[in-house]
């Protein structure tokens, strides 16, 4: 007769002891991994910092290096600068008041003058004596080239009147150019003791081409001055020759008592 199966049931005690250390155990490495997982958390929710700039300290401005003037620099140093009218706008709208100052003088003419337009075989235009009801006669320019220092001078003041007129409200320091212009009158005067007419009218033709270019570009400073480069071109050589009725008081006194001498 064969021994009893053994019985395959465990006591409750020692199961329900080996489940409670299995759940000790496993609640161990919950709690392990648990604080694991923690401290693998904590610096993914830290925010990023930037790191720290670094101050640099501004860097010296250094002062420009001085810069050789060119040749219209130096020269405009010594030139005023004056508005030109033409290089802004060649269509200058002339004023209300310039044509009611010189209502004497047509439209087209002043127009001209203004715009720097105006040549100096043009001043016959501004000679009341050539000035007729039916316009200007075609040998009023040949007059006024075969004329005298006055046929000149009387013209040239009242262009140099118009333009200064137009000239003055974008020119608050007129007076320098306005000198400018009655020197060059002055000078056509001198002039006028010393050399022959035609020699002069020369003169003043190259004289007057040249500021008029100049002005297009707003210089109006040369007026004034004597070009001595026209002049020994278009003076040199041609000096008046006395006349024997044109003789000083002083002369004539000697010559009077010369005569009384010889006769007595």
């Amino acid at each position: 007769m064969s021994d009893p199966a053994p019985n395959k049931t465990q006591d409750p005690l020692i199961a329900s002891t080996v489940s409670n250390d299995q759940l000790q155990n496993l609640a161990s490495g919950v709690s392990t991994l648990t604080k694991g997982i923690a401290d693998l958390r904590t610096p993914l929710q830290t925010p990023l910092q930037a790191p720290p700039k670094r101050t640099v300290a501004p860097a010296l401005a250094l002062a420009p290096a001085p810069v050789a003037p060119t040749a219209p620099d130096v020269i405009s140093l010594n030139v005023p600068s004056f508005a030109t009218l033409a290089s802004i706008n060649p269509t200058v709208t002339v004023s209300p008041s310039l044509l009611s100052q010189f209502h004497l003088v047509e439209l087209a003419v002043i127009k001209a003058i203004v715009n720097h337009n105006f040549r100096a075989a043009d001043l016959y235009k501004l000679d009341p004596q050539h000035r007729g009801r039916g316009g200007w006669r075609a040998h009023d320019r040949d007059a006024m080239e075969l004329g005298s220092l006055s046929s000149v001078i009387i013209p040239l003041g009242t262009y140099f009147s118009i333009l200064g007129f137009a000239i003055a409200p974008a020119n608050p320091s007129i007076g320098p150019i306005v000198s400018g212009f009655w020197a060059y009158i002055a000078s056509l005067m001198q002039f006028a003791s010393q050399y022959e007419w035609a020699a002069i009218h020369l003169y003043h033709v190259d004289f007057f081409t040249t500021r008029r270019r100049e002005m297009q570009f707003g210089d109006y400073s040369q007026w004034g001055r004597i070009d001595v480069d026209i002049l020994s071109r278009r003076l040199l050589g041609h000096n008046k020759v006395a006349r024997p009725d044109a003789l000083t008081p002083g002369i004539l006194c000697m010559v009077f008592s010369l005569e009384r001498s010889s006769s007595s």
